[in-house]
Formats: structure tokens, C-alpha cells, sequence
């Protein structure tokens, strides 16, 4: 079989076993030549690691982003020489990306001079981080922490061992070489820490649908045609670094790989424990922290009664003794716009009182939310201008104590005689020591009162009884009252209550006096 039907059969077979998304042809052509996108295998442990700036990144990750190959399929292909191809990739050094292509060269000639297309793609998906050595981890470290040269003298080192140089390994001007390298100049080489070469090339990108990468013309970049061979380079100049996200690599590779996943999960069929249903991933919802996987209905249903009834800070994995939160996006994409709403709205409320340095205006009608500034008991709202005492809030009076309420007195009095060490001097930076002092002295006064005194029932003042019988006459009205029951008595005859039968208190005008010989006795007692 010539070359040209063996080529033929190779393709057919190609397209045959693979999706367009995968490898695609292109027949219009001098050689056919074509694209295929390899995922490779990743093993469950493998973790991404970037070390920037001293402090090392480390992520687990289940997917990578596919290596392309752009291949051609020469005139001597396959009885003398193996596909022409570039392989290209952004996760991997020049120099694995180089033993990789060295490898698929091999590949052709072990498999004896034949068709070796199926051999690569199958080496590529399931071979690719094993061959590397790349096992648990993959350190992407030099492919961020790269500079930029297009020094002549140090891209000249790439060109040692050409025919063109003479033995320094300098290549005259005019030669064949010299052009080259001054045709990669332009294109502006990076070379990082390891000194390793990398290529600006836009048109390979690494879309999982190879049918919608758009590949720019590059005639006339004679270097970034598919190659036969390894070519005078240290590095093979058949493998393409990507440099379509080099400032964010690591951020790339963490989003690919969790777009990915969440594919991955779309099409699968999981059991939902709250309607005892099996659905397709993509009408269900998982926890990102607990990853409990419940359908969206189900789900949505117990959102939207959470949130109506003000429970935002509830929604939860309805998962027994889970305290797994959904995320506000997660419930942003389940509930109508109206109720996330009133779902983000409380929320952020709800956050805001527990901030210890936010305080709402006082104002009824503002109620804005305020910063407050450190040990400053002055806050001023940004929405109304309105000046208040965070304390008290009332407006601002500056070095003046507080006008507290009653009930606010009594707080704080209980407050500062329960305190110790800097809750105490807390407490008397706010309000002043003399104030609560005064609060205190009272406070104590108002509670012996209430114990030792009894109120007037015509004028309410406090009346204290010291000795005497039991008809009482007020300091300040002149009302004649009992003291046992408080009602008021007859100003002709007050004795008149105490000598009715059908009073409560008949015959007790003396009562709870002191016998005045209990009295000496009591006297005589104390000097025994």
C-alpha cells in the first residue's frame, strides 16, 4: 500500500472512532492535515502546586486542560518519515512538552514505519502524566515566575550545533540561521528561571471543542509550521508553550478543572433524599462543604418558606445534624428575583447588627447604617448628616453625660456593680465615673427608701415610721392614714377605724410596737 492510501485509511478511521469535537480534518490542502485534542488522564490525588512570592498554593484537582496536536501528514509519511506536528500545551515546561514529542517520534519508528496517529492520540489521553513522572503532584511554579529576553547573544545560545555556526557557536549574519533568529526575535521568546524557551503562539487554545478554536494564518512564521524533526534547538522545536493565560495559569487551571466537574456532575443521575427521586445532575444542587446532593425542587421549595418567614440565616443542608450553608449565589439561581431580594436584604441586616462597629441612624425615617470610628462616642450618618451620641443616641453633647431613662439607670447600675477590671473602666470612660457613682449612691438610697418607707395614698410621698402607733399623719398633706392597710382615714375621727368590729384592722392601733419592757430588756441584754 502507498503512502498516500495508507493515509487515506488512517483518517477515515479516525473520523470514524472520534468526534469532531475532538479531531478534525482538513483535506483542502497539498498533505491533509489536522487537530486533536488529548485530556489526559488525571489520577484522583494529584495536586496543583504554585509557589509565589514564598508562599506555596496547594489545590487537589481531577481535571487538566487537553494538549493539542497539530500534525500533517507529509508526502514520506508513513514509510519514511513520521507526521509532520507541533504539540502544544500551557501547563507543562518546554522541556517536558519536548520529551513528549520526542517520545511520539519514537512512537513511529517503534511501531515500525506505519501509521502511528491512533498510537499518539492513545499515548496522549492515557499515557501523558505517567510517562512525565507526574504522579501526586504538578508544580507549575516556573511557568509563572518567568521574565521576559530578546537579548541576541543569549537567543543565539538556541541555535549551538547548527551548520551555520562556526565553532564558538556563532552564527554569521546572512545565513540561513541568522535569519530564523531574527525572525524570533519579533515574535518575542520568554524565557523563564530555568532558562527554558517559550512561544507566543495565539493560534492554539485549549478548548475542549477543537471545532471552535480559531487558528490564525502563520505562513510566513516558517519556525511554527508542523516539523518532522527536533530541529537545531535545545528545546524541540515542535512543542508550543501556550501563553494565553501565563499572568493567571493557576487560577486557570483551578476554574477549568471545576467547569469540568460540574459537567461531569450535570451528567450524571443522583438520588435526592427529600422526594426519593433519581435525577440528572443538572436539576440538582450539592453543599459545597458537606457535598449532600438534593434535586433544585425539592430544594427551592425549602428556600423560599425559610426565606418568607425571615429565616435567612437557616438555609442549610436539610441533611440530619448538617450545618452545611448554601451559598448566595446557589440561592440566587433557585428563587425569583423578588424573594433573593428580600433574601439578600435580610441577610446583609442581619450581618450588620453583628458588626460591632456598625450602628444604625436613629432617625425613624433614615435608619442607615453608620461606621463607627474607635474610642470616638461621636458618629455622624452619611445619608442624613444627623450628629449623634452612639451611646444615648441623641444628638451629639460632647463631654456631657448622657440623659438616661429609668430603666436605663437600673441597667447600668447593675451593670457597673457586677463589673470587674477593664469592663468596669469601660463602663466609666462611657458614662463618667461621677455619674455612675451618683447612679450607685441612688440607686441604694431608692431601695432603702422602698424597704423602710410606705407612700401616702393621697399625695404619694414616702413616709418612714420610726415609733408610735399605727395612725399615721403625712409630713406634707396632713392626711391621716393606717399604716397597716394604707387607707385613708376620717380627719374628725381617725381612731374611729381602729375601734370598728368590721374594720380589718380592729384593735391594732398599737400594733408592732415595742413593749416598752421588752425595750429595757433589751437594753439590759446588751450588757450582760
Amino acid at each position: 500500500m502507498d503512502n498516500k492510501s495508507a493515509q487515506d485509511d488512517e483518517l477515515l478511521a479516525l473520523e470514524s472512532i472520534y468526534d469532531k469535537k475532538v479531531f478534525l480534518v482538513d483535506h483542502n490542502g497539498k498533505n491533509s492535515c489536522g487537530w486533536f485534542v488529548a485530556h489526559p488522564f488525571v489520577p484522583m490525588s494529584l495536586n496543583l502546586i504554585c509557589n509565589r512570592d514564598g508562599k506555596q498554593e496547594e489545590v487537589p484537582i481531577n481535571y487538566l486542560p487537553p494538549l493539542i496536536l497539530h500534525f500533517e501528514l507529509v508526502a514520506k509519511y508513513p514509510s519514511s518519515s513520521p507526521p509532520a506536528f507541533l504539540l502544544s500545551a500551557s501547563w507543562l515546561t518546554l522541556k517536558q512538552l519536548s520529551n513528549l514529542c520526542s517520545h511520539l517520534e519514537h512512537l513511529w519508528k517503534q511501531n515500525g514505519r506505519e501509521v502511528v496517529l491512533f498510537q499518539w492520540t492513545q499515548f496522549l489521553q492515557e499515557e501523558t502524566l505517567t510517562f512525565l513522572g507526574i504522579n501526586k503532584c504538578l508544580d507549575i511554579t516556573s511557568l509563572v515566575t518567568y521574565i521576559i529576553r530578546d537579548g541576541k547573544r543569549r537567543m543565539l545560545k538556541n541555535f549551538h550545533g547548527s551548520e551555520d555556526a562556526d565553532k564558538q557557536g556563532t552564527i554569521k549574519p546572512g545565513s540561513t540561521s541568522y535569519k530564523q533568529f531574527q525572525c524570533m526575535k519579533k515574535e518575542n521568546y520568554v524565557v523563564d528561571q530555568n532558562q527554558e524557551r517559550k512561544i507566543s503562539c495565539d493560534q492554539y487554545s485549549h478548548e475542549d471543542d477543537v471545532s471552535k478554536v480559531k487558528f490564525r494564518s502563520c505562513q510566513r512564521k516558517e519556525f511554527l509550521k508542523p516539523k518532522t524533526t527536533k530541529g537545531y534547538f535545545t528545546f524541540d522545536q515542535r512543542a508550543v508553550l501556550e501563553r494565553k493565560s501565563r499572568e493567571k495559569l493557576f487560577s486557570y487551571l483551578i476554574e477549568y478543572n471545576y467547569y469540568k466537574l460540574q459537567e461531569t456532575f450535570d451528567n450524571e443521575w443522583h438520588f435526592c433524599k427529600i422526594c426519593l427521586c433519581e435525577k440528572q445532575g443538572q436539576e440538582c444542587m450539592t453543599f459545597f462543604t458537606c457535598k449532600h446532593i438534593f434535586c433544585k425542587d425539592c430544594i427551592r421549595s425549602f428556600f423560599e418558606i425559610q426565606i418568607q418567614d425571615g429565616k435567612v440565616r437557616y438555609l442549610s443542608c436539610p441533611e440530619d445534624n448538617c450545618l452545611s450553608q448554601a451559598l448566595p449565589t446557589q440561592v440566587k439561581d433557585l428563587v425569583s428575583p423578588e424573594l433573593y431580594f428580600r433574601y439578600d436584604r435580610i441577610l446583609l441586616n442581619s450581618t450588620l447588627e453583628s458588626m460591632s462597629d456598625i450602628i444604625y441612624c436613629p432617625r425613624q425615617y433614615c435608619q442607615f447604617p453608620v461606621m463607627l470610628e474607635v474610642d470616638c462616642n461621636m458618629a455622624t450618618c452619611p445619608s442624613c448628616s444627623f450628629v449623634f451620641c452612639v451611646y444615648c443616641k441623641m444628638v451629639y453633647h460632647g463631654i456631657s453625660p448622657c440623659q438616661l431613662r429609668l430603666d436605663e439607670k437600673k441597667e447600668i447600675m447593675e451593670k457597673y456593680l457586677n463589673a470587674v477590671g477593664k469592663q468596669k473602666q469601660d463602663l466609666e470612660v462611657r458614662y463618667g465615673r461621677k455619674t455612675l457613682q451618683t447612679l450607685v449612691d441612688n440607686a441604694l438610697s431608692e431601695k432603702w427608701i422602698d424597704i423602710n418607707s410606705k407612700k401616702c395614698p393621697h399625695c404619694n410621698t414616702s413616709i418612714e415610721k420610726r415609733d408610735g402607733c399605727n395612725k399615721m399623719t403625712c409630713w406634707k398633706c396632713n392626711t391621716y392614714f393606717c399604716w397597716l392597710c394604707m387607707s385613708q382615714l376620717s380627719s374628725t375621727s381617725p381612731y374611729q377605724h381602729f375601734n370598728d368590729l368590721t374594720s380589718p384592722c380592729f384593735d391594732q392601733l398599737f400594733q408592732g410596737m415595742l413593749n416598752p419592757a421588752d425595750e429595757d430588756d433589751w437594753e439590759f441584754g446588751q450588757f450582760l
